[in-house]
């Protein structure tokens, strides 16, 4: 779905009196468009939250803002080597810097970081 079409449906959660959307499924930060898509609910009084392995994460911090109210991140592990053997890929730094980054984000503009373990 394209995202004038994603606008048009938080459009109408928000005429609705929805509360909250969740953007999750897959691994919403690859698609490139989620952040002005969250900032879009946002302005249009809805609680936006993203379900993440963290990875992509960067995509958010790199545009300065915590487009999210709510960002859960999955990290199976706290280990770098297991974390490798479960996910497969070797991203463990990279998810801890995006979650140090997150943080410093979240701290300016009032987001809640959960991370699941």
């Amino acid at each position: 779905m394209d995202t004038e079409a994603m606008k048009k449906i938080l459009s109408q959660f928000s005429d609705l009196n929805t509360i909250a959307v969740s953007f999750l499924g897959g691994e919403p930060f690859l698609r490139k468009d989620v952040c002005e898509l969250a900032e879009y609910g946002h302005n249009n009084n809805l609680i936006t939250q993203v379900s993440t392995n963290g990875i992509n994460l960067g995509s958010m911090v790199d545009r300065g803002t915590a487009a999210f109210d709510v960002i859960v991140i999955s990290l199976d592990v706290v280990d770098r080597e297991l974390y490798h053997e479960i996910r497969g890929v070797d991203k463990y730094e990279t998810v801890v810097d995006n979650i140090k980054a997150a943080q410093e984000l979240s701290e300016e503009n009032k987001c809640n970081i959960l991370i699941n373990t």
